[in-house]
């Protein structure tokens, strides 16, 4: 209640135990509506920056100085049960429904509020003032960390570095799931959602936070880390996660030219859109999924078309997870075509950590829209620096296959069996071409040579209905019959 030297409170003794009661009155405008949730516990004490007009009581001076403690333990008790925002929203709820609006309304007084913007506005204070005084007093904050993303058989790591205090003999940390600690993990074998809740116990109260671990199912393709590395085109993504967005999007463009592979990705935008934090869940993203063989530290490198410090920048990370826009992939503007970026804003190199092998989920977010981003490289080689077009894209397997796997007489890497690649065969045994990088694809009957035979068996398998080629078909797959050549085996040169 507002507080002055004299005003605004009874006090008085109860005659049957000598017992004093200290009473506040005058209570309009207290809930929330004149200094807000982050007023101080403590107004009326001498020299309190929440008193009015610098007056303070002489009364609550001297009661929050005698009693502060008491004062404070009393007051999270009822933070925590009769003022808990749950309580306060039902309080709210029920007389909301025995209210007669349209009654106050014709009343010679009228109405001067909104019936509706009171009932919001009273429980927004209560959630506000909630945590304001929890914090306050517990001085806990309880942050259990960004949502998580990940494949199933993924690891989830779990991240309450935020929270505060650290844990200790006083002040206990306990995960719903069983784990334990500030940063631990868990591996999920099953899609679906999970919601963890992290409590923190502190002077006998329990502070909640949760966390959404969404796991989904690896795709029937994945693209295929070799020997520390792996290329991405941008447009080979798995999902195009739109959220619903009418401001600004990805799209397929080859408006620029002297892109790489089919097209590239660019942020449209219908209306200016940027996403500096809180991006996650937000933002449009792209997601590609990688199967690695070779865990450690890999520098990320994305080659995009930035014209304006207004498009320069996009987020990255693995399996959905949020960090500081401090992190984000920074280009240099270069209006004149594409350019390759391998260092974030603020924090030197692009570097993210694959800890053990498997299928990871990598994301590309969109901060700021007419943004481009048309190849991405991960690699081991820390010091390389990525110019051109860069490497050719990486082959995409079924997850788990070996870093060399193939489709049989799919020379050029697409996927599918088509024309194009009976030409390719012709090229690469007539013209030299340099367009086969391993015989084993090429050698479609799999007799351990490539012939003219192998195009004409492709052409009849493809518009004659001839006889499909040997295994690795149709799934990505290696070798299974030993011949000179060796580069599709599954170690290969052996």
């Amino acid at each position: 209640p507002f507080d002055d030297m004299f005003q605004n409170h009874f006090i008085y003794q109860r005659a049957s135990d000598g017992k004093w009661f200290f009473i506040p009155w005058d209570l309009d405008r207290n809930f929330g509506e004149w200094q807000g949730a982050n007023s101080s516990i403590f107004m009326g004490v001498q020299g309190d920056a929440s008193n009015r007009s610098g007056w303070w009581n002489y009364m609550k001076d001297g009661f929050l100085k005698a009693f502060r403690t008491e004062y404070e333990d009393h007051l999270l008790l009822l933070n925590n049960t009769i003022l808990h925002p749950d309580n306060v929203a039902m309080l709210v709820d029920e007389f909301a429904a025995k209210a007669d609006f349209d009654e106050a309304a014709a009343s010679p007084a009228g109405t001067g509020c909104s019936y509706s913007g009171r009932v919001s506005s009273f429980k927004s204070f209560a959630n506000q003032r909630f945590t304001r005084v929890n914090t306050l007093i517990a001085g806990v904050e309880v942050d259990a960390g960004p949502d998580i993303l990940i494949f199933e058989g993924g690891i989830a790591q779990f991240d309450a570095s935020e929270t505060t205090p650290e844990p200790s003999e006083d002040v206990v940390y306990s995960w719903s799931n069983g784990m334990e600690g500030v940063t631990p993990s868990l591996k999920y074998e099953e899609p679906g959602l999970y919601t963890v809740v992290l409590t923190v116990t502190s002077r006998g109260v329990d502070f909640t936070d949760e966390v959404i671990v969404e796991v989904i199912d690896i795709p029937d393709q994945v693209h295929l880390e070799k020997n520390g590395e792996v290329v991405l085109e941008a447009e080979s993504y798995f999902e195009d996660v739109r959220r619903d967005s009418d401001r600004t999007w990805w799209v397929h463009s080859q408006e620029q030219p002297n892109f790489s592979g089919e097209d590239y990705m660019h942020a449209h935008e219908e209306i200016r859109k940027s996403f500096t934090s809180r991006y996650v869940g937000i933002a449009p993203e792209l997601r590609y999924a990688i199967h690695f063989e070779t865990p450690g530290v890999y520098r990320v490198w994305l080659r995009g078309y930035v014209f304006s410090t207004r498009n320069d920048s996009f987020h990255v990370n693995f399996n959905g997870g949020a960090r500081s826009s401090r992190w984000a992939q920074q280009f240099e503007v270069d209006d004149t075509g594409f350019t390759w970026s391998g260092d974030t804003s603020r924090e030197g190199p692009q570097l993210l950590t694959v800890e053990e092998p498997g299928v990871k989920l990598f994301s590309v977010w969109l901060k700021e829209s007419t943004s481009s981003v048309d190849k991405i490289v991960l690699t081991q080689d820390v010091e390389k620096i990525i110019t051109g077009l860069g490497p050719d894209e990486s082959p995409r397997g079924v997850p788990g296959a070996a870093p060399n796997a193939f489709i049989r007489g799919d020379i050029n890497g697409s996927k599918t069996l088509d024309i194009s690649d009976c030409i390719g065969i012709l090229l690469y045994m007539f013209q030299g071409a340099q367009n086969v990088s391993c015989e084993d694809h090429a050698d479609f009957d799999d007799n351990g040579n490539v012939e003219i035979a192998d195009s004409i068996s492709l052409i009849r398998y493809l518009f004659l209905k001839g006889e499909a080629p040997p295994e690795p078909f149709p799934n990505p797959g290696t070798d299974p019959t030993p011949d000179a050549n060796t580069c599709g085996d599954a170690q290969p040169g052996v």
